[in-house]
């Protein structure tokens, strides 16, 4: 199984989510540079604010509907916990990357199908 779909896999992923992984190595050790813009403060997003001050990106970015976010932010951090038994031990804690898409004319967006 090729490293993108077994982290779908880890992260328990549903049909109404998509994750973008930068790169095939672990993002936590090889951060990338990151940038972010808002350009409308109505969208529900987790972990831009530390994008913005430190500069960089390091884990996969979780793209999920309005009311799954903090859910999918949870699960990324479960992953990233997993995958990395240094992080909050021996280095920093790890920076969730979450954004949403209002997708209720698509998916029953009460539904509340993210949870565990």
């Amino acid at each position: 199984m090729e490293k993108k779909y077994l982290i779908m896999e880890k992260l328990r992923l549903f049909p109404n989510q998509t994750a973008v992984v930068p790169h095939g190595g672990n993002v936590f050790k090889e951060k990338l540079i990151a940038s972010c813009f808002v350009g409308n403060g109505f969208g529900k997003s987790a972990g831009l604010i530390q994008i913005k001050e430190l500069g960089t990106l390091e884990t996969p970015i979780i793209l999920t509907n309005t009311l799954s976010v903090g859910t999918a932010a949870d699960a990324l951090v479960e992953y990233m916990l997993s995958s990395n038994e240094d992080i909050g031990v021996t280095t920093g804690t790890v920076n969730p990357v979450v954004l949403e898409c209002n997708d209720g004319y698509l998916n029953d967006i009460r539904g509340n199908d993210n949870a565990d």
